[in-house]
């Protein structure tokens, strides 16, 4: 019986067995060894009578040498016997002339039985690891090249991003030195400019986290969905005056989400419909329950998207592909770090077009999962 383990960063990430201890053990043995690839029958473990110590057979390829990445397969003892025609052992004696071979005393069968040593491995089995482990480079290189790729990307925009509410800001200041008159808009934009840059950075913060292979970290606690959202579209009121809103939110809706990220994700949501809404349009928000479910819809008229564009909404940095002028210093990672929000409350955001109309959907389990 062949088993398997993938290790990564010193951690088994993936294991089909009861031997994520002894996976460990090898892999620091081997990364030791500064071997590549590894094959053997007859494994020496440090103490022959572990638990571990029925694992004999052991091949092993690394795939990532800097994160001591390996795939490590595994084989259990396979104990069998070998019939001689006579005991194998030579026999001497010692006489005049010193030792010398004597003739068996007996050629009865003797048995012997072999323990320590797996099945051997196959040559196609030692092509496949090789096989396996030139594809895993391939994936880790692609990886690391797409990585690269959006830290430059993420270097020249923030870059010019940032620049922006720090010139606001300074400008602001400048005024305000001068005593201006216009101390109150001028805090106002200051406040404003800040806000902007403290969002930006937590959403890099985010990104990075994201792109690192993390997760969001969520704290569902029971929340009045409902109120949490009215609180959301007050504030969006406040921020922009004269932002034109259909609202239709269902009373007493509760659930057990995260009210801090369920609020972000529903401003994200509906600042990606200011935006992006044709001008002179109305922006139509809708909360309601439906079969175990919370909904939030956010819907505006706008452009038809392409399916391109429709490809790359939760793709970070996609400005490219985007035309709303209104919009075009944001970073575009927005939906995509709102996109892990829903998913880390076991949710989805579902996006729908029709007839001009394009429609937002968190939908987030009622209880947590």
């Amino acid at each position: 019986m062949r088993r398997r383990a993938v290790m990564m960063g010193g951690r088994v990430l993936c294991v089909d067995g009861d031997f994520e201890r002894l996976a460990l053990a090898v892999a620091s043995q081997l990364d030791e060894l500064g071997k590549d690839e590894f094959t053997t029958d007859r494994w020496q473990h440090a103490d022959p009578n572990c638990e571990d110590a029925r694992y004999c057979g052991v091949t092993a390829v690394r795939f990532h040498r800097a994160n001591a990445g390996w795939i490590i397969w595994f084989r259990l003892e396979e104990v069998h016997k070998i019939r001689w025609a006579g005991k194998p052992e030579k026999i001497t004696a010692i006489g005049p002339s010193g030792a010398r071979l004597t003739p068996r005393g007996s050629f009865e069968a003797w048995e012997e039985t072999v323990r320590g040593a797996s099945a051997p491995w196959t040559d196609n089995d030692i092509a496949t690891a090789a096989t396996l482990r030139n594809d895993m480079i391939e994936v880790c290189l692609t990886r690391a090249s797409e990585i690269d790729r959006m830290r430059q990307r993420l270097i020249a925009t923030l870059g010019h991003d940032l620049r922006t509410p720090l010139q606001s800001i300074s400008m602001a200041a400048s005024m305000l030195s001068n005593d201006s008159g216009r101390t109150g808009e001028l805090r106002e934009h200051i406040n404003y400019s800040s806000s902007r840059m403290e969002r930006l950075i937590t959403q890099i913060l985010e990104m990075s986290r994201l792109q690192a292979g993390s997760s969001i970290a969520v704290h569902p606690v029971a929340t009045d969905v409902s109120s949490l959202v009215r609180g959301a579209l007050q504030e969006t009121s406040l921020a922009y005056p004269g932002y034109p809103m259909e609202v239709d939110v269902e009373s007493d809706v509760h659930a057990v989400i995260d009210p801090d990220r369920y609020a972000q994700v529903a401003v994200n949501l509906l600042s990606n419909a200011r935006h992006h809404k044709k001008p002179g349009t109305t922006v139509q928000v809708q909360l309601s329950r439906n079969a175990g479910e919370v909904v939030l819809r956010v819907c505006n008229e706008a452009d038809h998207l392409s399916e391109k564009q429709l490809a790359t909404l939760f793709v970070p940095f996609k400005q490219q592909h985007m035309s709303a002028e209104r919009n075009r210093t944001g970073l575009g990672i927005g939906l995509y770090i709102s996109s892990a929000i829903a998913e880390a409350h076991k949710g989805r955001i579902e996006v729908s077009q029709d007839q001009g109309l394009i429609t937002f959907s968190l939908i987030l389990p009622l209880q947590a999962a």
